[in-house]
């Protein structure tokens, strides 16, 4: 396992993983199942279950443990009573602050109860190897590891946007395992319009070439 320590590492390995994907499109460097890394744009299509957590579970701990029995975040903590728990339709849970969350889902149900996402464009990147870095979701905002099990991708939004107005330690980075990736995200353009023309259809994106 690639352990990163600090953002700054993480930063280098994301550099060091478009250097790679650049040989593999050059053809420098010969593809392979556990080489190939992927880099895009995409926008989450599910929805999903979220309770705000209240004074009361503040200081509680919250582990997000994947379908197959994998943990990705041992003890993340709730911080603040306006954070959100977020549960994915494969059953991860995790803690989302409450201005991340109103600029990704609406805050009003649908008839399933469920909130529907209204986040933009991400761009992601895969990784070829079982990394593990350090997010703040400990307690008083303390580092803990995310591990990032090889497949999945890193979100590198906040690099994209704000490499150049945030120190480097306060950029949002965090990965989201392949299995649960590709059963939540989905490829769209820059604009945000997906590629597959049944998700642009349900979400009200319908173009020319679309069928009515």
């Amino acid at each position: 396992m690639r352990k990163l320590k600090t953002n700054a590492e993480l930063l280098a390995y994301i550099a060091e993983l478009y250097m790679k994907r650049g040989e593999l499109l050059s053809g420098k460097a010969k593809p392979a199942e556990d080489n190939l890394i992927f880099d895009g744009f995409f926008r989450k299509y599910v929805r999903v279950r979220a309770v705000q957590a209240g004074k009361d579970r503040v200081g509680q701990h919250l582990s997000t443990i994947m379908s197959d029995g994998h943990v990705e975040v041992k003890d993340a903590v709730i911080q603040d009573p306006t954070d959100w728990i977020v549960t994915n339709p494969m059953g991860e849970a995790y803690i989302v602050k409450d201005a991340k969350f109103k600029k990704t889902y609406e805050l009003n149900v649908g008839a399933d109860g469920k909130h529907a996402p209204i986040g933009g464009v991400n761009h992601f990147i895969s990784v070829p190897e079982n990394i593990e870095f350090m997010v703040p979701w400990g307690e008083g905002g303390s580092l803990i590891p995310f591990n990032l099990k090889a497949g999945g991708y890193l979100n590198v939004t906040d690099i994209d946007e704000n490499l150049d107005k945030k120190p480097i330690e306060d950029l949002d980075i965090y990965g989201v395992q392949r299995e649960e990736f590709n059963e939540t995200y989905s490829l769209c353009d820059k604009n945000g319009k997906f590629l597959s023309p049944a998700l642009r259809k349900a979400f009200g994106q319908k173009d020319k070439g679309d069928k009515q």
